[in-house]
């Protein structure tokens, strides 16, 4: 009788083949089976590197965020996602809603992809958020002319106002 290291170790083997052959969706399935899910999480992001469609690409970053979030392959997914999120929100433009820019904004953080959570910031009008993920990433000069803009807006705000 074969121990479930047996089953796991022919699973991986299965699926190794399986990969290279091309079938990455019964690799994926079979690196799950075998509990490899750094190996689960790496054949989603081919799975998505070779999607033409950016919500299917999107949706196999998430799926292999949520299989493996403390592996390697994970990690990369993570900033994928977020990077694409960002892609999508700030190709929407003006549609993009506040909400969807500050959660993109915050995973972006998350990701320590510092100067685009800043942007996703700019575009939801987040000041507090855009000098922090400047500040957190240490992009000084970015930090400073922010601040200079701010502190002219104050200026110009409190001119106004004694008028």
């Amino acid at each position: 009788m074969f121990s479930w290291f047996d089953k796991s170790k022919r699973r991986a083997k299965r699926a190794q083949k399986i990969e290279l052959r091309g079938d990455l969706e019964a690799a994926a399935e079979l690196y799950l089976e075998a509990e490899l899910l750094d190996d689960v999480a790496r054949v989603l992001l081919l799975r998505a590197d070779s999607e033409t469609n950016i919500t299917k690409r999107l949706a196999f970053c998430a799926q292999a965020l949520r299989v493996a979030p403390e592996t390697a392959h994970g990690a990369l997914a993570k900033k994928r996602k977020a990077a694409i999120s960002f892609d999508l929100a700030k190709a929407a433009g003006a549609a993009t809603m506040q909400t969807e820019l500050l959660r993109v904004g915050a995973e972006l953080e998350a990701c320590e992809e510092w100067a685009k959570a800043a942007e996703a910031y700019v575009l939801a009008n987040d000041e507090e958020g855009e000098i922090r993920a400047l500040k957190s990433g240490g992009l000084i000069e970015q930090l400073e002319k922010r601040l200079r803009l701010s502190g002219a807006e104050a200026r110009h705000s409190r001119d106004r106002s004694q008028l």
